[in-house]
C-alpha cells in the first residue's frame, strides 16, 4: 500500500467513524447508558447488606422478614433502572432533534413502555425486576424507537414546533394509540407482548452472543487494538455491550439474594475486575513493570506519576505519556492480555475456584477491593486478581523493554 493510498484509507475510515459517532441514535444511547448505573449500584449495595451484614446483627426470627424487604428493594431498583434507561434514551433523542426540554416525548415514551408489555405481563414485569435484567436492552430500544417516531411525527410530518402544547398532546395521543394497536395485534397473534417478543427473539440471543466468553474477548481485543491507533472505541462498545453487561450483573444479584444459581459468568463487574485492571489494556500491570523492572528514567517517572490514578482505573497518563498510542511495541500486550485474563477468570469461575461476580460495582473501585465486593466477599477472587496482576506484569515485561529500546530516552 502506497503512502497516498494509506492516507486515503485513513481519511475515509476517520470520516465514517465521525459520521457514526455523530449518529443521533448512537449519541443518545451513549448518553442514556450513564443514567441508570447509580440504581444498579444501589441494588448491589443492598445485596451486600442483605447477604453479608444482616446475618451478623439479626437473629433467625427477624432475618427472613428483613431479607424479604431488602430483596423487594433490589427488585424496585432494577425496575427503576429499566424505566430510567427508557426515559433517558427518549430525552436524548429529543435533545438530539433540537428540542430543549423534550418532556412530552419522554413521558409519552415511558407510558408506551408499559403499553408494549401488555396488560397481562405488565404486573409480572414490574414486580420481578426484569426491567433491569433480561428486558433491560428492550427498555432502551423502546426509548430510542418510540421517541424517534414521536419527534418524526411532531416536527417532520406535522411540521409543528415543540412550543405548541396542543400539538405535543396530539402527537403523544397518536403514538400511544399506535402502541395500543400494535400491542393488541402482536399479543393476539403470538400470545406475547411486543416488547417481550422483541427481547425473546432479538435482544436476549444477541446479548448471549456478545457476552459469551468468545464475544467479550473479541470485543475487548478489537477495542484495545483500535485504541492503540488513537481511536477510542470503548464508548461505542459500551453503548452496545454495556446494557447487556449491566443486565447480566443484575440477574446475578437477584439470583444471589434469592439463593439461586448465578445466571452467568460474563457481566460488567467481571470485565471490570479481570479485564480492565488499571483501565483499558490492564495498564496497572505495565505501571508495575516499569516501576519494578524499568530502566528508562522517563518511563519510570511517568509510571510513578500514573500509579495513583491507575489504582482507580484511570490510565490516560500512561496512554499518552509512555505513550501506548501508536507504540507498536506495546500493541500486543495491550490488546491481548485483558482477554487472556478474562479467559482464565472464566474457567476459574466455571469450575468453582472463584465465585461469580454478583454485585454491580463502580468502575473506579481499586484492585483487591473490587473483586472482594463484586463476588460478595470471596477472598479467592482477590487472590486470583493478584495472580493476574503478577502475570500481566511479567507478560508486559519483554514488550516494555522493546518499547524502551526504540524510545529516544531509553536507558
Amino acid at each position: 500500500m502506497t503512502p497516498d493510498s494509506s492516507g486515503q484509507f485513513t481519511d475515509r475510515f476517520v470520516a465514517r467513524a465521525v459520521r457514526f459517532a455523530n449518529n443521533i441514535w448512537f449519541r443518545s444511547a451513549s448518553r442514556a447508558r450513564a443514567a441508570s448505573p447509580p440504581v444498579f449500584f444501589a441494588a448491589g449495595a443492598a445485596a451486600l447488606v442483605d447477604r453479608l451484614l444482616l446475618p451478623l446483627f439479626l437473629n433467625a426470627e427477624l432475618l427472613p422478614a428483613a431479607d424479604i424487604w431488602w430483596t423487594g428493594f433490589i427488585r424496585v431498583c432494577l425496575t427503576l433502572a429499566g424505566i430510567i434507561y427508557t426515559a433517558a434514551a427518549a430525552w436524548f433523542i429529543g435533545t438530539g432533534n433540537g428540542v430543549r426540554t423534550p418532556w412530552a416525548g419522554t413521558i409519552c415514551t415511558v407510558i408506551s413502555l408499559f403499553i408494549l408489555f401488555g396488560e397481562s405481563g405488565l404486573q409480572e414485569v414490574l414486580s420481578s425486576g426484569r426491567l433491569g435484567t433480561d428486558l433491560y436492552f428492550g427498555c432502551g430500544a423502546a426509548g430510542l424507537i418510540v421517541c424517534s417516531i414521536f419527534h418524526t411525527l411532531h416536527t417532520g410530518f406535522l411540521k409543528l414546533t415543540d412550543k405548541n402544547v396542543l400539538a405535543q398532546i396530539l402527537s403523544a395521543v397518536s403514538v400511544l394509540f399506535c402502541c395500543i394497536v400494535l400491542s393488541q395485534f402482536v399479543t393476539g397473534m403470538t400470545g406475547t407482548a411486543p416488547l417481550q417478543l422483541f427481547c425473546i427473539l432479538i435482544a436476549i440471543p444477541f446479548g448471549r452472543i456478545i457476552t459469551s466468553l468468545a464475544g467479550i474477548c473479541v470485543i475487548s481485543c478489537l477495542c484495545n487494538l483500535l485504541y492503540c491507533f488513537g481511536l477510542r472505541s470503548t464508548e461505542a462498545a459500551a453503548s452496545l455491550v454495556g446494557p447487556f453487561l449491566f443486565a447480566n450483573t443484575a440477574a446475578n444479584t437477584l439470583a444471589w439474594v434469592t439463593g439461586e444459581t448465578a445466571a452467568g459468568i460474563v457481566n460488567l463487574s467481571f470485565v471490570s475486575v479481570y479485564g480492565m485492571i488499571g483501565g483499558a489494556g490492564s495498564t496497572l500491570c505495565l505501571i508495575l513493570a516499569y516501576l519494578i523492572f524499568g530502566k528508562s528514567a522517563g518511563s519510570r517517572r511517568i509510571a510513578g506519576a500514573s500509579l495513583k490514578r491507575g489504582l482507580f482505573n484511570i490510565n490516560e497518563p500512561m496512554i499518552f505519556g509512555v505513550p501506548i498510542i501508536f507504540n507498536m511495541a506495546l500493541l500486543v500486550p495491550f490488546s491481548v492480555f485483558p482477554s487472556l485474563a478474562m479467559i482464565a477468570a472464566w474457567f476459574a469461575t466455571h469450575f468453582g475456584f472463584i465465585s461469580s461476580c454478583t454485585v454491580c460495582i463502580p468502575f473506579q473501585i481499586p484492585p483487591v477491593i473490587g473483586p472482594l465486593l463484586a463476588t460478595g466477599g470471596d477472598w479467592r477472587a482477590v487472590l486470583f486478581q493478584l495472580v493476574a496482576i503478577a502475570a500481566g506484569t511479567l507478560f508486559y515485561l519483554p514488550f516494555m523493554r522493546a518499547s524502551d529500546k526504540i524510545r529516544p530516552d531509553a536507558g
